[in-house]
């Protein structure tokens, strides 16, 4: 009798050891499926709250797709009764807690703005699709160097924070491309909006193990003309205060330098107002930050002028010279301030023309 409960018992034991191995739990990677599991992702952009470049963050309201295939998901509709499995909010969160899922994150995320909206749907051979949508802030790095002729890419930085490059691959094929959007309603502005591009990289895991890495880049261009009247013009009226200086027939060589220096606080004063909204700009080599410094050089050529050449109180030997020299000085210095900030501001337009 005991022999053969025993018998029994030992005939059951592989099937216990089957059902407790961690294929039959629905919590591990799916041994059937291929290496590295390939998981599509896509983007869309349903809303844009704002760029914050002296903050590095865009602020934005952006939908996240990533679908994979678990065949031990898949189920016979007709005996099911519905095409498709559905479940959202608490449901949809349950469901990643008791499922295998690629643990797909933001990487550059800063902060969020309420709860994360979740949805998990299952088609009957398995796929699973997790739309996870979220308003937050998004780590951005700008390149000043053709500011504020420059076009800007803004990423979503997207990674498994826990599956290497090895378990598991992100794709961003045409049919992802397609499917991420930019929203019709949406407008930036200071920015023309050009669409969404993809990007893969690796990162190394602190184990050693490379992390694949897909950034969904937000192409735009920054709108140049709204910063004449916050830059080029204040500018231009302080650069006026020096030829003032050899126009109007001032004797005093004290109230000129007064009249340069106050035009070379205005000039730091504008430099610091660009800084507090854009602190790389004045800190890269860019249009802006040369225009402040030929500025600062002009104004300090017109000092050492007028203290030397139009100082009336001086004698000069060749009076003579000396009268001929202040006529052409009165054009020279101004003209070459002219075509060196022509120059200065047209380079980056010309360079992006014939690249």
């Amino acid at each position: 009798m005991c022999h053969r409960w025993l018998s029994r018992l030992l005939a059951l034991l592989p099937l216990i050891a089957a059902s407790a191995s961690p294929a039959s739990d629905l919590t591990q990677m799916p041994e059937n499926a291929p290496r590295p599991l390939p998981v599509a992702v896509s983007l869309s952009i349903l809303d844009i709250q704002g760029v914050k470049e002296n903050l590095n963050t865009l602020f934005a309201t952006v939908e996240l797709h990533q679908a994979w295939l678990d065949s031990r998901l898949a189920f016979d509709p007709v005996k099911q009764g519905l095409d498709r499995l559905i479940y959202t909010d608490r449901e949809a969160q349950s469901f990643l807690d008791q499922h295998w899922n690629p643990h797909v994150i933001v990487t550059n995320l800063i902060s969020t703005t309420g709860t994360p909206q979740i949805g998990i749907e299952v088609r009957p051979d398995g796929t699973v699709t997790e739309i996870r949508t979220l308003t937050a802030g998004f780590y951005i790095h700008s390149d000043y160097a053709d500011f504020p002729f420059d076009q800007q890419t803004f990423p979503i930085d997207i990674a498994s924070d826990r599956y290497n490059r090895d378990a598991l691959t992100l794709l961003y094929g045409s049919e992802e491309k397609a499917a991420s959007a930019i929203d019709r309603s949406v407008h930036l502005a200071q920015w023309t909006l050009h669409g969404l591009d993809g990007e893969h990289f690796s990162s190394i895991g602190w184990d050693g193990t490379s992390f694949e890495h897909l950034a969904i880049k937000l192409q735009a261009k920054r709108k140049t003309l709204q910063y004449a009247p916050q830059i080029f013009l204040p500018y231009l009226f302080i650069m006026m205060a020096p030829l003032l200086v050899l126009v109007i027939k001032f004797e005093d060589v004290f109230q000129k330098a007064t009249l340069l220096s106050g035009a070379a606080l205005a000039t730091i004063a504008l430099q610091f107002s660009v800084a507090a909204s854009f602190p790389e700009v004045v800190l890269t080599d860019n249009i802006v930050s040369r225009m402040f410094w030929l500025g600062y050089a002009f104004l300090v050529v017109m000092l050492s002028l007028i203290i030397t050449v139009y100082n009336t109180t001086l004698q000069f030997r060749d009076t003579h010279v000396i009268k001929e020299l202040r006529i052409q000085l009165n054009w020279i210095p101004a003209a070459l301030f002219l075509v060196l900030l022509i120059g200065t501001v047209l380079a980056p337009v010309l360079r992006q023309t014939f690249s």
